[in-house]
């Protein structure tokens, strides 16, 4: 396996607690480095199986097959992700008959046994975003840079207990010099626009 291929594998795990693996790349635009650009709103606006969003133009798409799940990449090219500037976001739904708290928590026994240096980080354990109460964690773990760097990547993950044997998850993550600019610009903005059907 390529490293190249290692490293995005790495922070697909990182974000999407191995839920995305059957996703498939679609790429578009330009990639926006998060230290030099104040990031504009998000406008596009994606539909997926059971809730809609608005995310940035210029980011990628990466949706599994019954797309329930999709990943919004800041860069557009799978190949030239660079933990040390992109960001992912993952957003979608879940079969479970776990609560959300259940189903956070076995996200996180996963991501520690898969992921390097993995360290959950003190967080408000619950929030409410657009009227919704939803569990949040936030941990960090390292991954390789295109250069062979090592790369402290932080996410966030967020899930929601829907009414018909679901939940909801949304995750961002990038590096953690860069992660507070791609949450409070990218990631909370777009929870806003989000919709979720029957839930």
């Amino acid at each position: 396996m390529q490293p190249t291929t290692q490293r995005r594998k790495a922070f697909i795990l990182l974000l999407l607690c191995g839920l995305l693996c059957c996703l498939v790349l679609s790429a578009c635009g330009d990639p926006v480095s998060p230290e030099t650009t104040t990031l504009p709103k998000p406008t596009l606006v994606y539909t997926g199986k059971d809730f809609t969003v608005k995310y940035l133009q210029g980011w990628s798409q990466e949706e599994n097959a019954n797309r329930r799940l999709v990943a919004f990449h800041s860069t557009p090219d799978k190949d030239m992700y660079d933990a040390r500037t992109d960001s992912t976001i993952t957003i979608g739904s879940v079969d479970t008959t776990a609560t959300a708290q259940q189903f956070i928590e076995k996200q996180l026994l996963d991501l520690k046994t898969q992921l390097k240096d993995f360290q959950q980080v003190p967080t408000a354990t619950t929030v409410t975003i657009a009227g919704r109460e939803w569990q949040q964690r936030s941990y960090t773990a390292t991954t390789q840079a295109l250069n062979g760097s090592d790369v402290t990547l932080k996410a966030v993950m967020l899930v929601t207990k829907l009414p018909d044997q679901r939940v909801f998850l949304a995750a961002c993550g990038s590096a953690q010099s860069a992660f507070e600019q791609y949450q409070k610009q990218v990631f909370l903005p777009m929870l806003d626009t989000l919709t979720i059907k029957n839930g």
